[in-house]
């Protein structure tokens, strides 16, 4: 059974909702580093906060990070095994780019 969880955001009710493997497995297939994603440097990337939410990427991007955080925690807590995945990801990454930085 999916999870889900409403809060107040923005003055509004939102639903969160945990991500299915396949809307991760699309995530990560079709991934694009947000501006919001460098700015907040959350565990969750904003694409995923959109599709857990329905809320745009342009509405996202009219906020405070402070107003922006609560929503991301939201998200980040419903899909734990998405953000654990993406810092094992970013964790490769970073290792291999320092790994050909020696070479």
């Amino acid at each position: 059974m999916r999870k889900s969880k409403i809060i107040i955001w923005n003055n509004k009710e939102v639903t969160v909702k945990e991500l299915t493997v396949a809307e991760m497995a699309s995530l990560m297939a079709g991934y694009q580093s947000a501006q919001v994603d460098m700015i907040l440097g959350a565990d969750v990337p904003a694409q995923a906060v959109t599709l857990a939410t329905g809320i745009e990427a342009e509405e996202l991007e009219q906020c405070t990070p402070s107003a922006l955080q609560p929503l991301f925690d939201a998200v980040q807590e419903l899909n734990p095994t998405l953000a654990r995945l993406l810092t094992q990801l970013k964790s490769m990454v970073e290792t291999k780019l320092v790994q050909h930085l020696e070479e």
